[in-house]
């Protein structure tokens, strides 16, 4: 019989001791249980299908199936799993990718105990989208700022641009001397 006040969780990595230590800092919380291990994406996705987990901690980086594949195919055997990054990068692009494949959060391993288990809960609720709209809010910043990032100009283009226009008949030149602007005050 299933206790709904504990969240299970299932952990990915392909790191045989990673997962001991993380199992082991689980376990110690009354609120939290690892129902299920897997060390590569394959058996990720096999294990999930059969435990059906509130929260996956999955790798990015592991053989056989990596874990953005293994992502996507948790979350269409176990569409209520959540599933939440663990993994040594903490490049842009693979937590774009990621939140791209249906992860809901990304947490670095270089975080503390207590930092993990914070992590964690927030995403355990099922129906709660509070997380999930946080890295949602974050893939929107992070692709905003790329978008702005490919459409301005790079500062060679500049420079190449203002060269140009400044060699061109008709352009304007820069005044030798600043403007000034006066205005009148009560009529004078």
């Amino acid at each position: 019989m299933r206790n709904a006040d504990v969240v299970r969780i299932m952990l990915a990595d392909d790191h045989l001791l990673l997962r001991q230590v993380v199992r082991e800092i689980v376990d110690r919380e009354p609120d939290l249980e690892v129902v299920a291990e897997a060390g590569d994406g394959e058996a990720a996705v096999q294990q999930a299908a059969e435990a059906q987990p509130d929260v996956v901690l999955m790798d990015l980086s592991m053989p056989v199936c990596d874990g953005f594949q293994a992502t996507q195919q948790i979350l269409a055997c176990s569409p209520h799993s959540r599933v939440v990054i663990f993994s040594a990068s903490a490049e842009e692009q693979h937590v774009l990718r990621a939140l791209q494949c249906g992860a809901i959060g990304y947490i670095t391993k270089d975080a503390s105990a207590e930092g993990l288990l914070t992590a964690i809960r927030p995403y355990a609720q099922i129906g709660d989208s509070k997380g999930h709209d946080g890295a949602r809010a974050r893939y929107s910043q992070i692709r905003a700022r790329q978008k702005a990032e490919e459409q301005a100009p790079s500062p060679a283009n500049r420079a190449r641009t203002a060269s140009a226009q400044s060699d061109s008949p008709g352009a304007a030149q820069p005044r030798d001397r600043p403007r000034t602007a006066h205005r009148r005050i009560n009529g004078t």
